[in-house]
C-alpha cells in the first residue's frame, strides 16, 4: 500500500466549472466504454497535479470467488521520474479514447484520432493550453505501468491473473492544421496504439457501457471516478451496492490513506449529491459492517433508455457534413437543431476560404455567430450572387470534397508514374530524401512506415520533389490523365 502521507492532495482542487446550462433533447446521447480491470482499481492520482517526488501507487484488497475461495488482489501504479504519474485529467483523455475506439468498433490497437475530437469530447477549450495538456496526458498514459497481482480479471480464462502492463503503447500527434491539403481519404493524422494487454482485453468482452455525458458532466474527480466504479457494480436487478468506507475510498477511489472517515464523508458528501442530482443515485446510507468498519451502501436510480434524435434527410447531410470537417457528433447534433440548415451548408462552404487554423472550431463558431462570407469567398464568387438553394450547397461541398481528392489521386498516380520510368539509382536518391525528411519533420512517424499516415506524407513529399525536378515530364502525366478520364 502506498504511503499515507504521499498523497495529502485536496481532490476538491481539481473541480471544474459547472457546464453550461443547455437543453438535453438537443444532445445525442453519448455511450462510450470502461476496460473492466481499469474501473475496478485506480491508474491515476485524484487531482490535475501528481506530487512531483511521488511515483508509485498502490492498491490492495481481497475478494471471494466463485468457487468461494479468497484471492488477495494486489494493484501496482508507476510513473516515470520525467513524467510522472497519470492524473485526474489523464482519465479524463483515457475516456476519451475509449469513446473514440468504441465508436470504430475495436476493430484496431491503432486507432486514428484528432486532437480537437478529442479535446472537444472531454468539454476542454481548443487553444494551445488544452493541446499542451492533451500531449502531456498521452505521456504520461504511455510511460505508466501497472503490475496487477492477482488482480487482472481475463475474461477469456475466467480468472485472475498476474500481468504487467501498459495503457498505450504510442501515439502520433500531427498538426491537421498544416498537413489538411495532405490527407487522404479524411484518415486522420494523429493516432493511439493502445497496449496489447488491454486491448486484447477489450476484445475479450471485458469492457462496459458508459455514459460518457453523465461522466463529463461530473464536475469532480472524485465524482468521476466513484461513477466509474459503481457503475461497475450495478449488475442488472440489483438496486443496492454495500462496501467498507475505507475499502472503497482507500483502494477503489485512491483517496488520501491519512483521512479519517469523518473526513471521508466530508470529501465523498459532494460526489453523492452530484450523482444524486444527475439521477444515477437515489441515496447513500452510512452504518456499521460486521467486522465493525463504517460501510456505505448505494442505491441505484432505475437506467434510463438513451435514444438519439430523429432527424430528417437534409439534417442528417448537414450532420456529415459538419462532422466530415471535424466537428464532433456532440456538437454537430446540437447545431443543425438550433441553427437553420440554410446557415449551417454556407458556413461549410464559406470554410476553405477563411485559412483557419482550427478549421473544425472555426466553423462551429461561425455558426453560432454568423460570420459573413469572408473576403477571398467574395473574391472568387460574384458579390452579387443569389443565395444558393440547400441541395446546390450541398452538392457544392460534396463536388469540392470529391474534386480535391481526385487531384490528389492523379497528382499521386502522375508522380508514381514518372518515377517509375526514372533510373534505379534516381529512384534510391527520392526515397533517401523522402525518408531523410520524415525522419527531420516527422520523427514521431519512426517505425510506422505502414500507417495511413505515414503514406499520405511519403505520397505528399514524393509529389513534390517529382513535380519540382521533372516538372515537364509530370506536367505530361497529369495531362494524359486528363485526357484518360
Amino acid at each position: 500500500m502506498h504511503d499515507d502521507s504521499l498523497l495529502l492532495i485536496d481532490e476538491m482542487d481539481a473541480i471544474s466549472e459547472p457546464p453550461p446550462e443547455s437543453d438535453p433533447l438537443l444532445q445525442p446521447i453519448r455511450l462510450g466504454r470502461d476496460e473492466m480491470n481499469l474501473s475496478e482499481f485506480p491508474f491515476a492520482v485524484l487531482s490535475k497535479l501528481a506530487p512531483n517526488d511521488v511515483t508509485t501507487l498502490e492498491f490492495y484488497d481481497e475478494i471471494r470467488t466463485g468457487e468461494g475461495k479468497m484471492v488477495a488482489r494486489r494493484w501496482i501504479v508507476t510513473g516515470t521520474e520525467k513524467y510522472g504519474l497519470p492524473t485526474a485529467t489523464d482519465e479524463e483523455v483515457y475516456i476519451a479514447l475509449m469513446e473514440v475506439t468504441k465508436e470504430q468498433g475495436f476493430e484496431s490497437r491503432t486507432v486514428p484520432i484528432t486532437r480537437y475530437d478529442l479535446i472537444s469530447r472531454m468539454g476542454w477549450k481548443p487553444d494551445g493550453r488544452s493541446y499542451t495538456r492533451l500531449e502531456a496526458a498521452l505521456d504520461r498514459l504511455k510511460t505508466v505501468s501497472i503490475k496487477a497481482e492477482n488482480a487482472f480479471w481475463d475474461n477469456a480464462a475466467r480468472r485472475y491473473t498476474t500481468v504487467a502492463f501498459g495503457i498505450i503503447d504510442n501515439y502520433v500527434l500531427a498538426d491537421e492544421r498544416r498537413m489538411r491539403g495532405a490527407r487522404e481519404d479524411n484518415v486522420p493524422f494523429s493516432c493511439i496504439t493502445w497496449n496489447e494487454v488491454i486491448f486484447t482485453s477489450f476484445r475479450a468482452g471485458n469492457i462496459k457501457m458508459l455514459d460518457t455525458d453523465l461522466y463529463f458532466s461530473l464536475r469532480s474527480p472524485i465524482a468521476r471516478r466513484l461513477y466509474r466504479y459503481l457503475d461497475k457494480k450495478r449488475y442488472p436487478n440489483r438496486p443496492t451496492f454495500q462496501i467498507t468506507l475505507e475499502k472503497l475510498a482507500f483502494e477503489h477511489l485512491g483517496m488520501c490513506r491519512a483521512y479519517y472517515p469523518s473526513q471521508l464523508k466530508r470529501k465523498l458528501e459532494p460526489a453523492h449529491k452530484e450523482l444524486i442530482a444527475r439521477g444515477f443515485l437515489t441515496q447513500v446510507e452510512y452504518g456499521q459492517a460486521q467486522s465493525g468498519s463504517e460501510k456505505a451502501t448505494y442505491y441505484f436510480a432505475g437506467k434510463q433508455e438513451n435514444r438519439r434524435p430523429a432527424l430528417a434527410p437534409q439534417a442528417t447531410a448537414a450532420l456529415e457534413g459538419l462532422l466530415s470537417e471535424g466537428v464532433t457528433m456532440k456538437t454537430a447534433a446540437e447545431l443543425i437543431q438550433v441553427y437553420p440548415l440554410r446557415d449551417i451548408w454556407a458556413q461549410i462552404t464559406y470554410l476553405p476560404f477563411r485559412s483557419a487554423r482550427e478549421p473544425a472550431a472555426a466553423l462551429v463558431q461561425s455558426i453560432r455567430e454568423s460570420w459573413g462570407p469572408p473576403a477571398a469567398y467574395l473574391a472568387k464568387e460574384p458579390v452579387s450572387r443569389k443565395p444558393a438553394s440547400l441541395a446546390t450547397m450541398q452538392d457544392s461541398h460534396a463536388a469540392r470534397e470529391a474534386a480535391d481528392r481526385d487531384l490528389r489521386a492523379r497528382q499521386r498516380e502522375a508522380a508514381q508514374g514518372v518515377l517509375k520510368e526514372l533510373p534505379l539509382e534516381e529512384q534510391k536518391a527520392v526515397d533517401t530524401e523522402i525518408q531523410k525528411f520524415i525522419g527531420e519533420n516527422h520523427r514521431f512517424l519512426s517505425g510506422w512506415e505502414t500507417h495511413a499516415v505515414y503514406r499520405a506524407i511519403y505520397n505528399e513529399e514524393m509529389v513534390k520533389i517529382i513535380s519540382r525536378r521533372h516538372s515537364e515530364a509530370f506536367q505530361k502525366a497529369m495531362g494524359e490523365s486528363e485526357v484518360g478520364d
